[in-house]
């Protein structure tokens, strides 16, 4: 693998490809060597391909990674001066961001929260969920507070670790004092921290402003005038919609209801036929009638006959089937002595 990695360093600079070697090496069963390498963009390999498979007679691999898989594959010593956590134990990376680095309280120097790759510290992930539940219910920098003796002041720091909070009490006359104390003896007041300690109870009601007020003492009269103007066309102009649409719905119903009777005179001068129609309509032999009940009863009597005979043929059935099974019964017991 050393011997690879000269080479393809070789032919890397025989080619002129803006591309940094990382390691080489062979898999089990010698039939393909991968290359891993790093480069700002993309890289057009196929020419280095073909070199190193005339020399190396096998099939070639060119992998383009990252810089944290870079740092994973060389190893090194982190700020801590214990060996890099991907290049020992760490499987995959998770990702991590700004905010993790504000919820822990550390600084936001790059240099400080920064790895080994450049990026941010992979470890900052695995503190972050014992960092989420010690900052519940934990106050900020600049929140106004109340002290077990009745003192307010402003939160100056916040120790997440030791759960403790220094607020800077007001002592009046002008006097303050920086005190420690635990976060469960520290209440958290609902109000804004900057005018907390300023606004009265007269000056925090809200000041209505007058029409007056907020009109605007410039404007000419002629625009007030057109603007009225303009707003008494308008509603002169909906009244007259709305009279027109309660015009037109009136005629509608009329005309609904002007329907509706016509249909009811059509209906009854009808019915006044029909009438007529069947008193002089002679009487019509009931010999029909009479001939449609018969066969209507004979059909019944015959259809309950034939229930009655299925009914026994079910009947008759079951016996044999138990005679049967009777039969087999028998065959199957062995005979007793």
């Amino acid at each position: 693998e050393k011997n690879a990695y000269k080479i393809c360093k070789q032919k890397i600079r025989e080619h002129g490809l803006e591309m940094k070697l990382i390691a080489a090496e062979y898999t089990f069963d010698n039939s393909k060597v991968l290359f891993y390498f790093t480069a700002d963009g993309r890289i057009d390999f196929r020419e280095l391909v073909k070199d190193l498979a005339s020399v190396f007679r096998t099939r070639i691999e060119l992998r383009q990674i990252g810089v944290r898989d870079e740092t994973k594959l060389l190893g090194g010593y982190g700020i801590c001066g214990r060996p890099l956590c991907c290049h020992t134990w760490l499987t995959d990376f998770a990702p991590v961001s700004i905010k993790m680095a504000k919820d822990q309280n550390l600084s936001l120097n790059p240099a400080k929260i920064s790895g080994t790759c450049g990026r941010l510290m992979c470890c900052l992930k695995n503190e972050e969920e014992t960092y989420t539940y010690l900052n519940k219910g934990m106050p900020s920098r600049g929140d106004y507070v109340t002290t077990p003796d009745g003192k307010h002041g402003d939160v100056q720091s916040v120790n997440i670790l030791r759960q403790t909070v220094k607020v800077v009490v007001d002592m009046g006359n002008d006097e303050k004092e920086l005190r420690s104390r635990s976060l469960s003896r520290i209440r958290k007041m609902r109000i804004s921290p900057s005018a907390a300690r300023r606004r009265t109870p007269e000056e925090s009601r809200p000041v209505r402003k007058s029409r007056a007020r907020r009109r605007n003492p410039e404007r000419p009269p002629e625009k007030r005038e057109s603007r009225s103007a303009a707003r008494r066309n308008a509603a002169e102009q909906a009244e007259e919609t709305l009279r027109r649409d309660r015009q037109r719905g009136r005629q509608r119903r009329l005309q609904s209801l002007r329907d509706r009777l016509s249909l009811r005179k059509m209906r009854s001068a009808g019915a006044a036929e029909r009438d007529a129609a069947r008193a002089t309509a002679p009487e019509r032999p009931r010999m029909r009638i009479q001939s449609r009940r018969q066969e209507a009863a004979r059909t019944a009597a015959w259809s309950a006959e034939r229930m009655r005979a299925q009914g026994g043929m079910r009947r008759t059935a079951r016996l044999f089937m138990r005679r049967d099974a009777r039969r087999m019964q028998r065959t199957r017991t062995p005979a007793r002595r």
